[in-house]
């Protein structure tokens, strides 16, 4: 049997074969294997999944591999319209919000503080990643202060959040 010892992002999934495995708090998971060839998949929110081949040789008693997973960007949003500070005086405004990533966009949703029924706009097929994403969303005021909750995720489950606040 050989000792391998896994490290990573802490709590990142782990497959090994068709065993699956999480690492712990400090990014690392201890099994005993015996000699082979292995195949290594690795995902955790917010980092590229991982896969990877990994030989065992049957003299080896111990092997230390750190998973080079590589961290994601999260999307950038962008309130393009209305401007910060401007005061509104009508029932609705319309939003225009600006997404960008270097991944391929999934979602924004677009609600009212914590509104259980967002509405939520998704990126059309044709758009590649790392190209500007305009969405317009109409949303309803109500008197004095309104505040919009943002939120845009990309294709590895990456989030931006970001607060608005109408007038």
């Amino acid at each position: 049997m050989v000792a391998l010892e896994l490290h990573g992002p802490p709590d990142a999934d782990i497959r090994v074969n068709e065993d699956g495995y999480k690492l712990d708090g400090q990014g690392t998971i201890a099994v005993q294997l015996p000699p082979g060839t292995y195949q290594i998949e690795a995902a955790k929110a917010g980092y590229l999944p991982l896969r990877q081949a990994l030989q065992l040789g049957p003299d080896q008693g111990r092997h230390v591999e750190t998973l080079g997973m590589v961290q994601v960007v999260p999307p950038a949003i962008t309130v393009v319209d209305p401007k910060p500070g401007m005061i509104i005086h009508a029932p609705d405004a319309r939003l225009k919000v600006e997404v960008r990533s270097p991944h391929r966009l999934r979602a924004l949703r677009i609600g009212r503080g914590k509104d259980a029924s967002p509405q939520t706009f998704v990126q059309a097929v044709e758009a590649g990643p790392g190209k500007p994403w305009l969405v317009e969303a109409a949303v309803a005021l109500v008197e004095g202060e309104n505040t919009f909750l943002l939120e845009a995720a990309d294709e590895h489950g990456t989030k931006a959040v970001q607060t608005v606040v109408l007038m």
